[in-house]
């Protein structure tokens, strides 16, 4: 047998064995919409995949409203976006960076930076006016959406400057940093957070589906 093939039986010889009979039944995770779309396919996919008898049902979108379900039993686990997020597990922090189009230009002299910032109470809404209100940096909002690919598409577009998490840099985007004037972002944090009443083999097999998508 080919080495390549020992390896990948040896891989899922070991997924198997982490639980003595098949997962069933339900499970309900909540995925943050700045997750890359590869991410959560990968996510969604593979736990598919190596857990065909489990039910998945998914939500994307704005994290503050996930410890909410969570503590109303309409989620099992969801990751969660912050700075200093608090979860019962957590990820590697993400640097956060201002992006902005390839060919924007801007000078912070004469102009007030016109900025692209969501529409929802969320730590992403709150940072990029907090570091520019700290930093005496003139700004103004050029676009507001609820809709984290929304305001992507914003910066990508190239009406505003934004703040993204940097795996969600595009490559017509360029990253804008001190020496462009803007000022330091502090690191993102996602943590997981989970459901007392929630199976705790689902849960456990979630979140490592999770870990390996993000590669933490």
């Amino acid at each position: 047998m080919l080495p390549v093939a020992r390896k990948i039986l040896a891989e899922l010889d070991g997924i198997g064995a982490l639980f003595d009979a098949p997962l069933t039944g339900r499970i309900r995770v909540g995925v943050p919409d700045d997750f890359d779309d590869g991410v959560l396919e990968q996510v969604l996919a593979n736990f598919a995949h190596r857990y065909p008898d489990v039910n998945v049902e998914a939500t994307s979108g704005c994290t503050s409203r996930f410890e909410r379900s969570i503590q109303k039993n309409s989620l099992d686990i969801a990751v969660c976006s912050g700075i200093g997020a608090d979860g019962e597990q957590t990820f590697s922090p993400e640097p956060t960076v201002w992006a902005a189009q390839e060919q924007f230009r801007f000078d912070f002299s004469s102009e007030q930076v016109p900025i692209a910032v969501l529409d929802r109470p969320c730590w992403w809404r709150d940072l990029p006016i907090k570091a520019l209100n700290d930093a005496g940096l003139g700004y103004r909002v050029v676009f507001k959406s609820a809709s984290f690919p929304s305001m992507r598409a914003a910066i990508r577009s190239g009406l505003a400057v934004g703040v993204l998490p940097l795996h969600c840099v595009e490559d017509n985007m360029r990253v804008l940093s001190v020496k462009q004037g803007f000022p330091e972002l502090p690191a993102a944090v996602r943590s997981l957070i989970i459901s007392e009443e929630a199976p705790a083999d689902l849960t456990s097999a979630m979140a490592q589906a999770i870990r390996r998508a993000i590669g933490n």
